[in-house]
């Protein structure tokens, strides 16, 4: 059996990744415009899977069902 000491590898792991990563800041409203842009339609259903439940009243549910129906009408799939 394969086992690795995870306090041994010091070269392994996130290191490496986060020395490369750049994540831009961006407010929730643009983050969302830029995955419809990308056509990041599985990120755009998971962030409505999200905030439906949280929904505390009928306005709030109608706002996010209105950006789903603006993010479909909007779409333009490859």
């Amino acid at each position: 059996m394969f086992c690795i000491d995870v306090t041994q590898t010091d070269g392994l792991g996130w290191t490496k990744v986060l020395s490369v990563l750049q994540v831009p800041e961006l407010t929730a409203d643009d983050f969302l415009k830029a995955a419809l842009q990308q056509g990041s339609y599985l990120t755009l259903y998971a962030y409505i899977l999200q905030k439906l439940p949280l929904s505390q009243e009928l306005s709030d549910e109608l706002i996010r069902l209105n950006q789903l129906v603006e993010w479909t009408s909007n779409a333009k799939p490859r």
